[in-house]
């Protein structure tokens, strides 16, 4: 268990979101990149969690665009000010664990309170958001791990297990 080895070995949080089939669709993840360019660079870098993709499901699309909406413009602005080069703030990660959200922006020094505000926002919405659909959810520990699902969802999950 523990953290990634980035671009060998994925953590057991990645391994369990590939397995229960919430990584977000190809097609909604790719909408996300194309229209957010400069928030999402690090997407095809390697050793990168981005380089992986979004690691939550399709029901949390909603709360990622109104994130990004919002992000993108603080991202741009900082490149604008850029001097020789020096890196800018980005999407380091965007995945599910223990049933949150978890988007993490870097370099840290460079992430401004306006942008962790935003995150914390979508973060926030997100426990009440179920990770599969988007229907209103609730934060819930199911056998061995804590997911974020709707009525529905919850009861499905519950019985294969």
């Amino acid at each position: 268990a523990g953290e990634a080895v980035f671009g060998t070995v994925f953590c057991t949080t990645a391994m369990n979101a590939l397995a229960m089939n919430t990584s977000m669709t190809p097609q909604k993840e790719r909408l996300l990149f194309e229209t957010y360019p400069r928030l999402f660079a690090n997407r095809n870098k390697r050793c990168s969690p981005m380089e992986r993709g979004m690691l939550c499901g399709d029901g949390w699309f909603e709360i990622l665009r109104e994130l990004s909406v919002r992000l993108e413009p603080l991202v741009v602005a900082h490149e604008n000010l850029d001097v020789d080069g020096a890196p800018c703030p980005r999407a380091i990660e965007v995945r599910e664990k223990a049933g949150e959200l978890l988007f993490v922006m870097g370099p840290e020094a460079l992430v401004t309170s306006e942008m962790r505000d935003a995150i914390t926002d979508a973060e926030n919405e997100a426990v009440h958001t179920c990770e599969l659909c988007g229907k209103p959810g609730r934060y819930k520990a199911i056998r061995d791990s804590y997911q974020t699902l709707c009525e529905p969802h919850m009861r499905k999950t519950m019985a294969r297990r």
